[in-house]
């Protein structure tokens, strides 16, 4: 029962969740069933299973075998209440969500909600694509990002989905950065975003908008005052969506984007570090009452199951669902969703004290690292919480940044033991996860990120009765070891940069 199980959570995704038959790791280097041995600082980009969230998982799917006699009625209950548990979480009064397979899905549904009720020609801004996804630019255009979709159909990435090939949908995005990678001030981005908005409004073209709250290096983009003030220039053709699928946002801020009636984006998978993929798009109330007729595109069945949908949204279509549940996008978000639960059980202001002892731990050790410098946009001390991303470029003995090649294998490398004929430490030994390297502007960093089960396991510790010191001990070695492993991979990798470039001086002299 636990294997079907454990195969579910890598089913109902597209190919970057499937698993290599060798190794049983997706290609984010993540499993189904807890690593315990390993160290998981990757929420950025995805985590291992936890324990807790395993065996809810396996307490899950016993209970929906048991149950196999009641057919789909049962299964359409269960999916009912994994939205029930997620509006409890997140959501307003009168307003719904859909469950997506990723962040990345949740923009194709975003934008055939959009389509039905701005409807005409449309125009979607988006927010920092490159820290966003790399299928999220082809997703808003509304085509097949990946040459496979979830149900296993094989199409071409970049063609649009069957029923929207002739739909006239114009992207246009916005940066949240300049050429050199530096954050550009907020008022200069709001006001691309209204430019951009009121010519696609007087050219007689709709509106899809994003708002960023976090991006994959924990920035921003577009205040949501401006985006309310967008909406209101045109409030039956402009819909706005907030991308909050790192999740690294108060459960309040989730709400107040939806009271001021805009869409909001999440996963499960980043910050709370469920299996990948879970996503889920909650609509407010604001975007329900202008929904006539959902005019959902064929192709989108081949992302989204019936049951995926709450009852009444699923009345307001007429496309033919070619599945009628996701099971293991549903395993995906009990998963989660324990995690989720776990989390806002706990003291706010404890859960805040461990993140900023995370933080400062991080930091700690990177300071004394020469070759690793952090890039950060703002003063530290001028930031209202913690991180729980901190972005670091490498750099050679001789100052030059790390390529992204270079910084790629580093960031490989930390996820395999090196060969105990070279490791003259334990610590080489070790396995080591952080999120995948990100370009900003020339440079491309690696990212060491805090999770939300990191912080409830110290945080429950400390409510046992031990000091925050004692709850972070073991964290505080396996930081110590990943940093040793760091430094001793850059510093291999630098030899070998040197290496060669001694060998084209010797070979250019010659010539």
């Amino acid at each position: 029962m636990t294997a079907g199980a454990d195969l579910l959570l890598a089913a109902g995704g597209d190919e970057r969740i499937r698993l290599d038959p060798v190794t049983r790791r997706n290609r984010y280097g993540t499993t189904v069933t807890p690593c315990p041995g390993e160290i998981f600082l990757s929420s950025s980009t995805a985590s291992t299973i936890t324990p807790q969230a395993h065996r809810a998982v396996e307490l899950a799917w016993a209970a929906l075998s048991a149950d196999s006699s009641a057919g789909y009625q049962g299964i359409d209950a269960w999916f009912e209440s994994l939205r029930a548990r997620l509006l409890a979480l997140f959501g307003i009064a009168g307003g719904n969500v859909v469950l997506t397979g990723s962040g990345t899905e949740a923009e194709l549904t975003a934008l055939a909600i959009a389509r039905s009720v701005a409807g005409g020609p449309l125009t979607n801004i988006v927010l920092a694509p490159a820290e966003t996804g790399s299928g999220v630019l082809r997703a808003a255009a509304g085509a097949y990002f990946l040459d496979s979709t979830p149900f296993g159909e094989a199409r071409r990435a970049g063609h649009r989905l069957n029923g929207w090939e002739g739909a006239d949908i114009a992207t246009v995005k916005i940066e949240i950065r300049d050429s050199q990678g530096d954050l550009r001030a907020a008022a200069g981005v709001d006001a691309e975003a209204r430019l951009y908005a009121a010519a696609a409004l007087q050219a007689g073209r709709s509106v899809l908008l994003h708002l960023l709250q976090t991006s994959k290096t924990g920035q921003s983009g577009l205040t949501a005052a401006t985006a309310s003030e967008i909406l209101a220039m045109a409030p039956d053709r402009v819909v706005i969506i907030a991308d909050c699928c790192q999740l690294r946002c108060s459960r309040e801020r989730v709400q107040q984007l939806l009271q001021r009636g805009f869409m909001v984006a999440i996963t499960g998978s980043k910050f709370f570090a469920g299996p990948p993929f879970s996503g889920a798009l909650f609509l407010p109330p604001q975007i329900l009452r202008r929904i006539g007729q959902l005019a959902l595109p064929a192709g989108l069945a081949e992302y989204s199951s019936r049951l995926d949908w709450p009852d009444d949204l699923q009345a307001q279509t007429p496309l033919r669902w070619a599945n009628e549940a996701n099971l293991g996008l549903g395993l995906r978000w009990v998963a989660a969703l324990s995690e989720m639960e776990r989390f806002f059980a706990a003291p706010c202001a404890l859960r805040a004290r461990v993140l900023a002892h995370f933080e400062q731990a991080v930091r700690r050790r990177a300071e004394g690292m020469r070759s690793l410098c952090e890039i950060s946009d703002e003063p530290h001390s001028f930031r209202e919480e913690p991180s729980s991303i901190l972005s670091f470029v490498m750099a050679h003995r001789d100052g030059a940044a790390f390529s992204a090649a270079e910084t790629a294998l580093v960031h490989a490398r930390l996820r395999l033991p090196c060969a105990p004929s070279m490791a003259g430490s334990p610590a080489l030994l070790r396995t080591f996860h952080l999120g995948q390297s990100v370009a900003i502007g020339p440079r491309t960093v690696l990212r060491a990120c805090a999770s939300a089960p990191m912080i409830s396991e110290m945080v429950e510790r400390v409510e046992q009765g031990e000091s925050l010191e004692a709850a972070f001990a073991s964290l505080e070695g396996n930081l110590d070891a990943l940093f040793e492993k760091w430094r001793w991979l850059m510093g291999q990798i630098s030899v070998q940069r040197d290496a060669a470039l001694s060998a084209s001086g010797d070979l250019e002299r010659a010539i």
